[in-house]
């Protein structure tokens, strides 16, 4: 079988309201490695992006430990035949006090959503778009 020479990788960050709570999608990143036909082990970094909105929620439902969980996805996009695997869920656990710290290391910000006119007309005069919303971590 002749495979392609990338493997699209696919990631969903999920977490929980709780311990026996349902699962939430929380982000979901893409990341295309190089692909050989020799077994090769790739160290990823993903990266995914929360608001503050989300780290709300995430608090808010927290016990002690945080518990997340990574569904992956894996594709060859030019392989002959079936060209992914069955996606691997996995468990990720982190302690209270490390979370604490995270959290903290954030630091208190701010941010604002704003409506913006869509499509902007030429033909009008410009207006500034007046923000829908203040939230601060």
């Amino acid at each position: 079988m002749e495979a392609g020479q990338i493997l699209a990788l696919e990631a969903y960050l999920v977490g929980f309201g709780n311990a026996s709570g349902p699962r939430s999608m929380l982000a979901r990143t893409t990341l295309n490695l190089a692909y050989t036909q020799v077994i090769t082990v790739h160290r990823a970094r993903l990266s995914f992006l929360l608001t503050s909105l989300q780290l709300h929620a995430i608090e808010a439902g927290r016990g002690s430990d945080m518990r997340f969980e990574l569904d992956l996805n894996a594709t060859l996009p030019q392989a002959v035949g079936y060209p992914a695997c069955t996606p691997p869920t996995l468990g990720i656990t982190i302690a209270k006090s490390r979370w604490e710290e995270q959290i903290t290391a954030l630091g208190p910000s701010s941010a604002f959503e704003m409506a913006v006119p869509f499509p902007l007309l030429m033909s009008r005069a410009p207006r500034s778009a007046e923000p829908c919303a203040r939230h601060s971590v």
